[in-house]
């Protein structure tokens, strides 16, 4: 039974060569944002001066008019976009704060186990930091676990319970992931099947597990 469970957990490994997940439906980044803002700034002040242009033009045979014209092309384009750069990171510098130092602030007894002293954490207050970025690292972390699973069934095959618990955890990752620095993309079909897999793969090593349970006790 061993031997089918192995060949069964290659097939899984080889599912995530599948196509998982399509990044093409993400919108526009902060960065591109503040450009496009800076060039309609641009644009807004451009067509105010040829609206001005065209009144000086109309009335320079009545009256004599000396109104000073913005030069279009002495506008600073890139300065403007360096300014909404600057505010967008002030704001989301002022807006960034650390889960573990959070966690300080609410309770204040947790402090000299996750942040003793300001910008200095413990190493459980950084991987308390990590946490709300785990699922980010999702499908890597399901195909790290798979692979330490079938390790295992190599190495010793006594370590059914073990290697279940790690199938167990990598369905939970593969579950729970989405695209890495992308929250508005499309999992695919390629991703089910792999996720599929695994769980019929959970239900084969769990009917192992019976059985060397069930022979263990007759």
């Amino acid at each position: 039974m061993i031997i089918y469970s192995r060949f069964l957990h290659v097939l899984v490994l080889c599912t995530f060569f599948l196509p998982f997940f399509y990044t093409g439906c993400g919108g526009p980044s902060a960065e591109e944002k503040a450009k496009q803002e800076a060039q309609n700034q641009a644009d807004s002040i451009a067509e105010a001066t040829r609206e001005m242009d065209s009144l000086v033009s109309l009335d320079s045979d009545t009256v004599e008019t000396k109104i000073p014209l913005v030069n279009t092309n002495n506008i600073d384009t890139p300065a403007i976009e360096n300014s909404f750069n600057e505010n967008d990171a002030d704001k989301s510098n002022n807006k960034e704060e650390y889960l573990s130092a959070t966690l300080t602030k609410r309770y204040p007894f947790l402090k000299i186990f996750l942040n003793p002293e300001p910008n200095v954490y413990t190493g459980i207050g950084m991987g308390i930091n990590a946490l709300p970025y785990v699922f980010q690292f999702g499908t890597f972390l399901s195909l790290l676990f798979l692979i330490i699973s079938l390790a295992g069934k190599f190495l010793e095959k006594s370590l059914v319970r073990i290697n279940l618990f790690l199938e167990i955890i990598a369905a939970f990752f593969l579950y729970n992931a989405f695209i890495l620095f992308d929250f508005s993309g499309e999992k695919l079909w390629g991703y089910w099947v792999a996720l599929t897999s695994i769980l019929l793969l959970i239900l084969f090593d769990f009917y192992i597990w019976w059985q060397q349970r069930n022979n263990k006790f007759n």
